[in-house]
């Protein structure tokens, strides 16, 4: 039996978890253990930017699939998570893209002045190192590096034209005060490699460390939690060879294992609908019926063109021999970046006070065809009003749960889409993009059953489910953390990550992840001012029979 100590336990080595424990241990007397399922990211197919889709179905992936359905044909939906020290953000496609002003304010009403855009836009400029300069609404030398996708080509110029010439706006930058228009994203990925907030955060803490008060310890996993009444006071796990450990906490347990894993452990822990621990056998801690519900996420439907053969004016980012040493030795090659990487953002009705749809955008060498230029104009639901609820499966903590985010199941979603489907087919169809469109995968005259039709058929995640741990004020029977991330009716308890969102952006999610950790870093270090018992430094009390691995300050 190993038992190792800390003041914080972070559980979660994802997106939240490492910059919220980073941020903890830079108090110099403050001890901080960061847990995470997987192991050290060092598969290639992640590292290198336009290998990512190999790590789907990976052994860095989860690999979740949706409950069936209905809204989808009824489908069973592939829902990548990473299972890496790094999490989703070691598999997406790395776009840093923060949201509409509108969002956060809407948050306000769930959380208080302290979540609105005018108190969160400093954690988002202390967060960036952007590359497009210092400017009001951006950050410059924070540990987050960001830079421009790479160029894309005679098609991306054509493609970025038709959309101006479509009626959706110029350029623009998307995390800018006008979220309107066409941008080239800003990623994660520099100079030929990705670098996620993990590394980034985790490496800041390394620069900074006072001396071991921050260990990472990677090949956890994490069944449930430890309690002494109604305080939360630390967790026991699995390690990599199968054997329990159990982990403490001197002052706070902080789950940030993100929309699927934090509400996971809340219900195994007998915190949940009552009614569902009891039917699975477990204890019932906290009768909290929010536990899982408000489940969320962005649809997506593909809307692509290929033009005529020996149209490509760029390499396609394929796994060869040549391409794979490139990327290897120098970090050079078509590997190095996802070129033509896109979005714009646009009203589906003018009326409206902000963007509903969002186009993700690429451009390049067909995979099939690689002769032949192609490109996909994605219509995204930003602000789906359908609902759905994480449940478990069984008592047992290494079974999946059972995911139903919902999907069109409220009948404002399907018009939305099937508007920015036809906005898509309506931007093929312009000038600057007709001679690179010898065929596509709808007419553009598609009726609207047509179009219906194809999204159900076609439609799938963007990897960005929120909501199932989410924050409101005491009165509000459906939250689970308070304003300042404390779960409701435990002590020593919180959940900092996409779980708390109680309305998904209109952006991509690995962004709002990273801004609730850095304001649950203030909330904590804010509230812990006053004397207490301490753990010191992490301490680790191991057996002869353990091998698992503790890294001091890691990179």
């Amino acid at each position: 039996m190993t038992i190792q100590q800390a003041d914080y336990l972070v559980v979660g080595g994802g997106t939240a978890g490492p910059a919220l424990a980073a941020r903890l241990a830079e108090d110099p007397g403050t001890s901080v253990l960061l847990l995470e399922a997987g192991g050290e990211l060092t598969q290639r197919e992640a590292l290198a930017p336009a290998l990512w889709p190999l790590t789907l179905g990976s052994a860095i992936d989860w690999q979740y699939r949706t409950e069936p359905q209905p809204g989808l044909g009824g489908r069973r939906v592939p829902w990548p998570r990473g299972r890496v020290l790094g999490g989703s953000s070691a598999l997406n496609l790395g776009g840093w893209i923060r949201g509409n002003a509108a969002d956060y304010d809407a948050w306000a009403g769930f959380g208080g002045p302290g979540w609105s855009w005018e108190a969160l836009l400093p954690l988002y400029r202390r967060i960036e190192d952007s590359g497009r300069g210092p400017a009001p609404w951006r950050g410059t030398g924070g540990p987050l590096r960001l830079r421009a996708a790479g160029p894309g080509g005679r098609l991306w110029d054509a493609l970025e034209l038709a959309l101006e010439q479509a009626g959706f706006g110029g350029r623009t930058d998307v995390n800018g005060p006008r979220q309107e228009g066409v941008d080239t994203q800003e990623m994660i990925f520099v100079d030929g490699e990705r670098i996620t907030p993990a590394a980034a955060y985790l490496s800041l803490a390394h620069r900074n460390a006072a001396g071991g008060n921050l260990a990472v310890r990677t090949g956890v996993r994490v069944l449930g939690l430890l309690f002494d009444g109604d305080r939360a006071t630390g967790v026991r796990a699995l390690d990599a060879a199968g054997r329990e450990v159990r982990f403490h906490a001197g002052r706070e347990v902080v789950l940030a294992a993100g929309a699927i894993g934090s509400p996971q452990l809340l219900l195994l822990s007998g915190i949940g609908p009552a009614e569902r621990s009891r039917a699975l056998g477990l204890p019932v801690r906290v009768d909290l019926p929010g536990v899982g519900g408000n489940l969320h996420d962005h649809l997506r439907v593909p809307v692509t063109g290929r033009a005529a053969p020996g149209t490509t004016d760029l390499p396609a980012p394929l796994p060869t021999p040549e391409n794979l040493r490139r990327w290897e030795r120098h970090r050079e090659g078509p590997l190095r970046d996802l070129a033509g990487g896109g979005v714009a953002f646009l009203r589906t009705d003018p009326e409206l006070a902000a963007p509903d749809v969002e186009f993700l955008l690429g451009t390049g060498a067909d995979q099939d065809h690689p002769d032949r230029a192609g490109y996909l104009v994605a219509p995204v639901l930003l602000q789906p009003h359908s609902r759905g609820r994480l449940r478990l499966a069984s008592a047992d903590p290494l079974a999946a749960p059972l995911l139903d985010p919902g999907y069109l199941t409220d009948p404002r979603d399907l018009p939305v889409l099937v508007a920015g489907v036809r906005a898509a087919l309506r931007t093929t169809e312009q000038p600057a993009l007709r001679p690179w469109t010898a065929e596509r995968n709808l007419p553009a005259d598609a009726s609207d059953a047509l179009i219906e039709a194809h999204v159900r058929a076609t439609a799938d995640t963007v990897f960005h489910p929120v909501g199932t741990a989410r924050i409101g004020h005491p009165d509000d029977p459906d939250a689970v953390v308070d304003p300042e991330l404390r779960v409701r009716g435990v002590r020593g308890l919180r959940v900092a990550d996409a779980s708390v969102i109680p309305v998904i952006t209109r952006g991509h999610t690995m962004a709002p992840s990273l801004l609730v950790a850095e304001r649950a870093a203030d909330l904590i270090r804010g509230a812990d001012r006053t004397p207490g018992p301490r753990a010191g430094r992490t301490d680790d009390r191991t057996d002869d029979r353990t091998d698992g691995r503790t890294k001091e300050n890691h990179r």
